[in-house]
Formats: structure tokens, sequence, C-alpha cells
């Protein structure tokens, strides 16, 4: 149960809309909770999938996220993120790495180049560029991905053991064209 200003609502479900309306009347309609609800809307037509509506949601916390947190705030890279992989799933892979160049630049920026998700991000740009057909460009983001995820993960980490697998793949790929 949530309580503010003298009014007493049962928020159920915001990631099912359920709540959105609640959330509006408590806080009004350009508020932080409304669009981290929209993000989990969003989030919640990914893995339905329907890419339309989870778009819809997902430049609806955008616009509102920016306007509140400003254009460089974490939430804003994971929409990005999460904009990049709806994007690549659709096989609409310019617009993903775009979304990806957004969020990585906004990581690179907030947490420095060896944090691990700047690593991941580069992994998500090397399959979105493999499935293109792109290698060379695959590799140098795996390439990339690697001494940051070694350097914050460890050698043993499934992810690196994973990113040296699918590089030496690549490399063996390239040597055949």
């Amino acid at each position: 149960m949530r309580e503010k200003q003298g009014k007493k609502a049962i928020v159920v479900g915001a990631s099912s809309g359920i709540g959105l309306d609640v959330y509006k009347e408590l806080y009004g309609k350009r508020h932080p909770l409304i669009g981290r609800a929209y993000l989990s809307l969003g989030v919640t037509n990914l893995r339905k999938p329907d890419y339309a509506e989870a778009e819809r949601y997902l430049k609806l916390s955008l616009d509102m996220l920016t306007g509140i947190l400003g254009p460089t705030h974490p939430d804003i890279a994971n929409i990005y993120l999460n904009l990049a992989g709806s994007y690549g799933e659709q096989g609409k892979y310019p617009a993903s790495l775009d979304y990806y160049e957004k969020a990585l630049s906004i990581y690179r920026q907030r947490v420095g180049d060896s944090h691990p998700n700047v690593g991941m991000i580069y992994l998500g740009m090397g399959a979105t560029y493999h499935a293109m057909g792109d290698y060379r460009h695959s590799l140098d983001s795996l390439q990339r991905a690697l001494p940051i995820l070694e350097g914050a993960l460890g050698a043993e980490h499934p992810y690196v053991t994973m990113t040296k697998n699918d590089i030496e793949e690549l490399k063996a790929k390239l040597r055949q064209e």
C-alpha cells in the first residue's frame, strides 16, 4: 500500500499497466516513477514479444526520464539498451547499433571504460554485427569487450570464456574469406 497526501491506493503490477493510473493520480503525469513504470511496461512487452508496444513504452519512458533525470543518467542508458535489443531482435541492425552507441557513450562517461557494463555493450554490438554478417566489426567489438570483462569478472568467468571462444571462431571465419 502506498500513501501520499492522505490518499491510499493499492499499487498492483505497474509492469502490467494496472497501477499506472494510480501512480499518475498519486504523483502526477511526469514523475520518475511514471517513467520507470513505462520502462517496466516496455520490458514486459519485449518478453512477449510485442515489439511495437515495447517501443512505444520505451520511448515514452525515454522522453519522460530524459526530461526529468537528464540525458546522461544510467536509466537513460538502460532504456537505450532495451531499444537496442528490441531492434536487434527485429533485424533492424542499424537502429540497434545506434542505441548501443548511445548507451555506450553514457556508460563510458558515467562509470569509465573498464566497467563491466561497457564490456557487455561491446558484446551486444558484436552480436549485432555478427547477425549482419559483418565479422570484422564483430571481432573488433568482442576484442574490445574481452579485456574489460576479464579485468572486471576474472579470467574464468563464463562471459570471458564465451567471448574468447567467439573471438577464435570469428578469426577462423575471417581466415576463410
